[in-house]
């Protein structure tokens, strides 16, 4: 009884069948109950007749109609697969694109602005139709060095190789935990998050890392990531550094492509401080 009324609650049809169905039984039921009601034989027998039949035609209709329900449960199921297969493919689509751009302007603004100031140094010195001296062939090849050393840097601050496996605060740590100056402190006090949005906050961090490490002269960079248990996650990338001009900086390469990750892929905001002790990037977001 408790089954059948929450089927009727919810209006779900087949049920209504199976009550029609069950209504012969009854009839057949108060027939026994009450042999007063001295029916004929041949009416008695001619009513079983037709109330079997009614009753299986019912449970036929309550059967063909719960098939039909399971039909459009399956085919609903199997579009919201389709939109969420869909979803991921564009996830991991813009995830490309937006890992293609980034390295295309770390090689455009930082290793090709490098080794083009190297070869104006060259041809500077080949101008003058003289020898290059000792001092000039090793600031040729500190500079050659330095070119060098951002060039390497750049697949690993891109994205760290053990992502996926580890998760991004070891990652975060196994990147920047060796540095002495400045200090990683990386903390969490999360979970592990969807590769995606890790990839994300790797990228993000990432960022707002080499800013600080080519402008900043911090001697400390403080990450921490929390929630609540609503959902909300807040992302702080703190540091003691020299600070900036927000309104003069904010649309920096780096600062531009912080802002478009947390805004574009993650569905969040961010607000960015700085002083001369320091800048602070607050990101919060949903997952």
């Amino acid at each position: 009884v408790f089954f059948v009324s929450q089927a009727i609650f919810v209006r779900y049809t087949p049920i209504y069948f199976l009550i029609l169905a069950s209504l012969p039984v009854f009839g057949a039921a108060l027939i026994e109950i009450f042999p007063f009601l001295n029916l004929p034989v041949q009416l008695t027998h001619r009513f079983y007749y037709i109330s079997t039949f009614f009753e299986m035609l019912m449970l036929l209709l309550g059967l063909a109609w719960r098939f039909k329900l399971t039909q459009q449960e399956i085919k609903t199921a199997n579009e919201t697969k389709y939109k969420l297969q869909e979803g991921l493919y564009d996830i991991e689509r813009k995830t490309r694109e937006y890992e293609r751009e980034r390295i295309g302007s770390r090689i455009h603004n930082e290793i090709l602005g490098q080794f083009t100031g190297i070869r104006y140094h060259l041809d500077h010195i080949l101008s003058r139709g003289e020898v290059i001296t000792e001092d000039e062939h090793d600031e040729i090849r500190v500079l050659i060095d330095n070119a060098l050393k951002e060039a390497r840097k750049i697949p690993h601050d891109l994205m760290s190789d053990n992502l996926a496996e580890k998760g991004l605060m070891v990652s975060l740590k196994n990147s920047y935990g060796h540095y002495d100056t400045p200090q990683f402190i990386i903390q969490s006090s999360t979970a592990r998050l969807n590769l995606n949005i890790e990839k994300y906050l790797y990228s993000i961090i990432s960022e707002a890392i080499h800013n600080v490490l080519k402008y900043a002269n911090a001697s400390q960079v403080d990450i921490d990531l929390n929630h609540d248990e609503k959902g909300n996650y807040n992302l702080l990338i703190e540091d003691d550094g020299c600070g900036f001009d927000t309104k003069i900086s904010k649309d920096g390469k780096g600062l531009s492509n912080i802002s478009k990750l947390v805004q574009d892929y993650l569905g969040g905001k961010i607000n960015i401080e700085s002083n001369q002790f320091g800048t602070s990037i607050m990101i919060e977001f949903k997952a």
